[in-house]
């Protein structure tokens, strides 16, 4: 709701994780926790207003991985994600 202005029908809590910002800049060294949660892409997600951040971006896995717009610690979090969801198709 915070960043979306959206709640979805269905939610699932997925798990806790947690990085040390590593790169330079004002955040270096910072503890970054996140309860991260998983939804369904709905057109109703697609039509949410953006309170924070760039907005959504579709994107495949792989690439959102190979991205250079996610701190370190977001893209093992995605590689978590990947292994988790992705192997088991």
């Amino acid at each position: 709701m915070e960043e979306l202005d959206y709640a979805p029908k269905k939610i699932d809590f997925w798990c806790n994780d947690y990085y040390i910002i590593s790169q330079e800049g004002k955040y270096k060294d910072w503890k970054i926790n996140q309860a991260v949660f998983v939804s369904p892409i709905t057109p109703e997600l697609e039509k949410a207003q953006i309170h924070e951040g760039e907005g959504i971006v579709k994107m495949a896995i792989d690439e959102a991985i190979e991205s250079n717009g996610f701190l370190v610690g977001g893209t093992n979090l995605l590689k978590k994600f990947k292994k988790e969801f992705y192997n088991r198709q």
